[in-house]
């Protein structure tokens, strides 16, 4: 081998390992396991968290790194004094930044929470100055924690006195390279409370609405910063500015028409512009009494400034005293009719609230019309949400003894409000008076009761009753969708009843849908700690149970003494107790599958009326992926219980859910063959319509979408059953009939606008349709809908991502993740108040879910934030900049020295997003060897190279062994999946280099996925040393080589459900330096479909058909060939088989092909473009014709036919998020020669 062969396979053996080195940061073991604790410590996993790390220092004692999160570890666990001596070691070796973190974290977990939460407090009633000192008192004269810094700086910018400061402090945090979203909106915010940073502010917000975690917060607040101006021409541009992004949007829309007005009059300057700004700055900041006594003081000199009057309102409106709010909105209107209009939306809401509650005392004094009529004025009034009207008009129908008009009523609130339980309860009733039995409840869905309003309303489990004032803002939090506005009026109903466990739970959940976990956490545990009752105990259990911490559940439930339990609180430890159980057992299995198999089937046979043993059971064999063990569980569970029918029920419903079917199915006709009652039987339909729903959506994952409408044709004769409608629109995307779908799913949308799954089928839809505009429209009533939920923010990738642009999925996507966890309650909680909760693991089956009994359990993957980060995994490879070394070798059968070669190469590759115009942008350099070996010693074998042929065969030249070796370079661009290009060169160091490059677009043309494909390129031909690098005649000195084809190609493909089948046809010509040119003609037509598909499993076969024809044969080495297979005729019919999964980390492809294939190759000179080499060649053959020493002037034409097949295997493992190795290889055996390919990767991602 030569010497430039040995050096570039010397290359490929040290790219790998020196990559590997690069991207490990020299440590790449140890960075792996600190990089996986610090993961399980940002989700809150202190216990899985603990093993890597002392993996990590167990190597490396003092690793700086593996110091300082051993450190945070400790104080997450309450272990100062371990901390503190991690700190000590670190501080001998760690950099500053490091000392730095694990300092604050240490400071930070000593503080006192109830001051902490007593500072909070004051900040969200507007009491600025009295939470900064209160903040001073808890922090001393140092700087605060970081973990407590924002809130802090926004305390600060509250005051009058400290504003500055607090705006110097945002404008730190604001400006680090790490700074959060959130710290850049609270800057924004506090600059557009003064009027001379306003602009500033408002400037700072237009950015920040342009991302998913802030966006909505930061949209309201620019509004917001424009209506603090009043009518101040100024502001024009900006509230022009939010009109040109938020178009659709009412109030600004008359914003900017008032403020073209005013600027258009050009009024005087108003003397009290500045103190009305103040005011409204005082309102939005929350200093209610502050901002109150502003706008008075501004009423007294003017009773009719309409802006004043309209910002009074609002401050009634949020104190609940509707009536004045209504006042004083209709005299801001009528002040300023043109202007005014700003009001309109608020005055609606107040009149509404005020004649609600008009109609509810009218109802209490059974004066019915009276009643009726100021309920029926309500509800024509602009509001979001009616369905409280509309349950008040089905009470009052029910009054007058009209059920069928109240059962309408109350349908059209549960339509705009599922589960709303006054009117559940009213439906129910509405049901009974018309003989008809109570509807089942959805699956997972609580059962509910009606709640009493007003006086002589008891709260849970014995707690004194509940002021009129707690209780109205309860029950109006409870019709909240907005978590945000919800934790404002739970915070108004605490105020009013401070000792209440149940407000407290409430605002808690709200908390933790806002991502606020910890918080909600202690204002429950502080009651629970401070005044230990029964209830107050039992509502902290209830949230651990919730938040998926059973272990501090268990705890607290073990300090309220059994005499004094409860029902429901003895319900709740039995549910821990066999939360417990099921935990054990399943974690048993991981390391004796045998013993933790038995102890689950022990824990299912164990008689349970309702049923929710079982269901934690076999959801726990279906996690584990054990669909047997869960069906034999769901069998043992049944026999054990035969008599109890609700625990039956039950069972089969966590059948269902585990994805067995028929397994479901089969008991609940066991169920329904012994005449059970009418719920029941209800409950058995909505089981059997849920199965079939499911089966359809495997079929139509399958590619069977006859067979999936089949089995969901009984749900479709239900015409109110959404689920059934929206698998139907599954049914017709599976299809390919985007528009059918749409229709369907938006049909849905319209009787229920909050169905997720319907918005996310209608997006989807549009998307396929390329109907951009819609999929945004339909995404942006999903965010106004419901604005802080995961889901919603998944949608926006999607669409982010159909637009190509990536960086906003991946902020959405990230967003996701973030709020998903705070839905699940899994963000960082803070330290539980002093005696209340032992420190206890995490449980690893996290937040509890419901049975279909309404028990719960614990579940240890959530599939929406497994869906998630798939996509986001999927989105970094699609989106984020990475690079690989690619060592690659592929081997070829032949002749020595002439068409057999080696071929090794190393690819150096990076891929960012190309800036401005979007897309995937590749740059790489290839460093490339090839070989031939050396011609073999014989007088045969010698004479088919160059020219030597024209030698006496006693004095053929020598031949050299064929080698080359240089580097290609090139770069390419590629747009989704319709475009793609890319220009380079064959390898600079080879004896001839060229340009190379090519060009595809692929449109789709119909809806319904036909698309065409369109290729022009300029290739080299890599058959040989000669086709691809070109060689030398040793006996004249004459190069020949190497070969390009330019050509083009079309293809048309054709959607063949869940397959495609295509068919094309193209046109090449292919020259070269002293090589004949020649032309190639190519079709091909076929079809791939998948025999089975699961989830990351799937086996796909096909057909294809191959035809291609060369003008002339040119496949020799002898000076004017090309040296590649160029047969006249070649047709091969192939039948591959291939089947891909996944495991874990470790994705999979499989495949083999099996065929038959045909062809003909013409005879050929020997020297094709020089006839007089050719013809003194045939001198020759004619004068040893019929001599031992016979010489050839030609090949010979040939016709074969046989077998032909190979054999792939491509597997690809993810090290950690960023980091994947992978290989590939290949073997085909073609018509006339073997090749063989092997590829090693190695990838990072950033």
């Amino acid at each position: 081998m030569r010497a430039p062969l040995r050096l570039a396979l010397l290359a490929s053996a040290l790219a790998l390992p020196a990559a590997a080195q690069e991207a490990g940061g020299g440590s790449p073991a140890i960075a792996i396991l600190v990089r996986q604790a610090e993961r399980w410590l940002a989700q809150d996993r202190v216990d899985l968290a603990v093993a890597p790390i002392e993996r990590a220092l167990a190597a490396e004692p003092n690793n700086p790194q593996a110091l300082a999160v051993a450190a945070r570890i400790e104080v997450a666990r309450g272990n100062r004094e371990a901390a503190s001596a991690y700190l000590a070691r670190l501080g001998q070796g760690g950099n500053r930044a490091q000392v730095q973190e694990v300092q604050d974290a240490i400071r930070a977990s000593g503080v006192d929470r109830q001051g902490l939460e007593e500072a909070r407090r004051l900040a969200s009633e507007g009491r600025a100055a009295a939470a900064v000192q209160r903040y001073r008192a808890l922090f001393g004269n140092q700087a605060p924690p970081d973990a407590y810094a924002l809130e802090y700086a926004q305390a600060l910018s509250g005051a009058p006195a400290t504003r500055q400061e607090g705006i110097e402090a945002l404008s730190r945090l604001a400006a680090r390279p790490n700074a959060t979203a959130r710290a850049r909106l609270a800057l924004a915010q506090a600059l557009t409370f003064d009027p001379a940073t306003r602009l500033q502010g408002i400037q700072q917000l237009q950015a920040l609405a342009a991302l998913p975690e802030v966006g909505g917060e930061a949209r309201r607040a620019w509004a917001a910063a424009i209506g603090f101006s009043g009518n101040d021409p100024a502001m024009l541009p900006a509230a022009e500015a939010f009109l040109q992004r938020y178009p659709d949007d009412p109030e600004m829309r008359r914003r900017v028409e008032t403020l073209r007005a005013s600027t258009r009059t050009a009024a005087a300057p108003d003397p009290e512009a500045a103190g009305r700004q103040l005011a409204f700055q005082r309102l939005e900041a929350g200093a209610i009494g502050d901002s109150t006594r502003r706008f008075q003081e501004l009423l007294a000199r003017d009773p009719n400034d309409a802006d004043s009057l309209g910002g009074l309102g609002i401050i009634r409106l949020r104190e609940g005293n509707l009536a004045e709010a209504r006042d004083l909105l209709g005299r801001a209107m009528a002040n300023d009719p043109q202007g005014g209009r700003q009001w309109q939306r608020a005055f609606e809401g107040a009149a509404y609230g005020d004649e609600l509650a008009t109609a509810r005392a009218l109802l209490r004094r059974n004066d019915l019309d009276a009643a009726e009529t100021t309920a029926r004025r309500a509800a024509i009034r602009e509001v979001d949400d009616r369905s409280d009207i509309e349950t008040l008009l089905g009470d009052i129908a029910m009054r007058r003894s009209d059920p069928v008009a109240a059962e309408a009523r109350y349908r059209a609130a549960l339509s705009r409000r599922p589960g709303f339980p006054p009117a559940q309860a009213g439906l129910t009733q509405a049901l009974r008076a018309q003989g008809r039995a109570p509807e089942p409840r959805a699956a997972g869905e609580p059962r509910i009761a009606a709640v009493p309003e007003g006086d002589g309303f008891r709260a849970e489990g014995g707690t004194p009753p509940l002021p009129a004032a707690a209780a109205a803002f309860r029950a109006e939090a409870a019709r909240v969708a907005d978590p945000g506005a919800a934790a404002v009026l739970l915070r108004n109903a605490m105020a009013a009843a401070p000792e209440n466990p149940w407000i407290r739970l409430d605002l808690a959940r709200a908390l933790r849908r806002q991502g606020r976990g910890s918080e909600g956490r202690a204002l429950v545990e502080e009651l629970a700690s401070r005044t230990p009752t029964p209830d107050n105990i039992y509502a902290a259990a209830l949230l651990a149970e919730e938040d998926g911490r059973t272990p501090d559940a268990d705890a607290l439930l073990a300090r309220i003494p059994q005499g004094r339990r409860t029902a429901d609180m003895a319900r709740l430890a039995t549910r821990i107790r066999t939360q417990r159980e099921v935990v054990a057992a399943a974690a048993m299995m991981a390391a004796s599958p045998l013993d933790g198999r038995s102890q689950l089937l022990s824990l299912a046979a164990r008689p349970d009326p309702t049923g929710s043993t079982a269901g934690a059971v076999i959801r726990a064999f279906s996690d584990a992926n054990d669909r047997i063990g869960a069906a034999e569980a769901g069998r043992v569970a049944v026999v054990a219980n035969r008599g109890q029918v609700p625990a039956r029920v039950a069972i089969a419903g966590a059948l269902l859910a585990a994805g067995l079917e028929a397994e479901a199915t089969a008991v609940a006709a066991e169920i329904e063959a012994g005449n059970p009652s009418a719920e029941v039987r209800r409950d058995l339909a909505v089981l059997r319509s849920g199965a079939a729903i499911r089966a359809a959506d495997r079929l139509n994952e399958a590619g069977d979408q006859v067979q999936a409408f089949e089995r969901l044709r009984p749900a479709l004769a239900q015409p109110e059953n959404r689920d059934a409608q929206l698998a139907l629109a599954r049914l017709y995307l599976g299809a390919r009939q985007p528009a059918e779908a749409l229709r369907v799913a938006e049909a849905t949308l319209m009787r229920d606008p909050r169905n997720i799954d319907a918005r996310r089928t209608a997006i989807e839809a549009a998307i396929a349709t390329g109907d951009r505009a819609r999929a945004a429209r339909l995404l942006a009533e999903g965010q106004s809908a419901m604005p802080s939920d995961a889901r919603v923010l998944l949608l926006e990738a999607r669409v982010a991502r159909d637009a190509g642009d990536g960086p906003r999925a991946r902020q959405a996507l990230e967003a996701a993740l973030r709020q998903r966890a705070a839905e699940l309650g899994s963000f960082t909680r803070g330290p539980a108040p002093s005696g209340l909760v032992g420190a206890s693991a995490q449980n690893p089956f996290g937040r509890a879910a419901s049975t279909a009994s309404g028990a719960t359990t614990g579940a240890p993957v959530d599939r929406l934030t497994r869906e998630i980060e798939q996509e986001l995994a999927s989105l970094r490879d699609d989106i984020g900049p990475s690079m690989a070394a690619i060592v690659g070798g592929r081997m070829r059968s032949g002749d020595n020295g002439l068409d057999k070669l080696a071929e090794v190469s190393t690819r150096l590759e990076a891929v960012v997003t190309a800036p401005i115009v979007g897309g995937r942008l590749t740059v790489f350099a290839e460093p490339t060897a090839i070989d031939s070996g050396s011609v073999e010693n014989s007088t045969q074998a010698r004479r088919r190279f160059g020219t030597a042929a024209l030698s006496s065969p006693t004095a053929l030249p020598p031949i050299p062994s064929g080698s080359a070796a240089g580097v290609g370079l090139g770069v390419a661009y590629q747009r989704g999946d319709w475009g793609r290009i890319d220009v380079g060169s064959t390898p600079i160091g080879f004896p001839t280099s060229n340009i190379v490059g090519g060009v595809e677009i692929s449109p789709r043309i119909t809806d319904d996925g036909i698309r065409l494909r369109f290729t022009a390129e300029r290739r080299a031909m890599n058959d040989s040393v000669l086709s691809y690098a070109g060689v030398t005649d040793t006996r004249t000195g004459a190069s020949w080589g190497p070969v390009l084809r330019t050509g083009g190609r079309a293809q048309v493909e054709i959607p063949l459900g869940s397959g495609y089948g295509y068919a094309g046809g193209g046109y090449a010509i292919l020259d070269g330096s002293g090589v004949v040119s020649n032309s190639r003609i190519e079709g091909g037509a076929g079809v791939s479909i998948p025999l089975y598909r699961s989830g990351d499993t799937e086996i796909r076969t096909g057909l294809d058909l191959v035809y291609l024809a060369y003008q002339r044969n040119l496949r020799y080495f002898t000076l004017g060939h090309g040296g590649y297979f160029s047969p006249q005729q070649y047709t091969a019919l192939n039948l591959p088989v291939d089947y891909r999964g996944r495991n874990g980390d470790l994705t999979y492809r499989l495949g083999a092909t099996l065929g038959y294939a045909a062809w003909r190759e013409d005879s050929a000179p020997y020297f094709p473009n020089d006839a007089g080499a050719q013809a003194s060649l045939q001198s020759q053959a004619n004068a040893t014709a019929g001599t031992s020493e016979a010489v050839s002037a030609t090949y010979r034409g040939q016709s074969q036919a046989g077998a032909v097949g190979g054999i792939r295997a491509d597997l690809d493992y993810a090290l950690n998020d960023s980091l994947s190795i992978g290989a590939a290889l290949r073997y085909d055996k073609a018509s006339n020669f073997d090749e063989t390919r092997f590829q090693l990767r190695l990838r990072n991602r950033f």
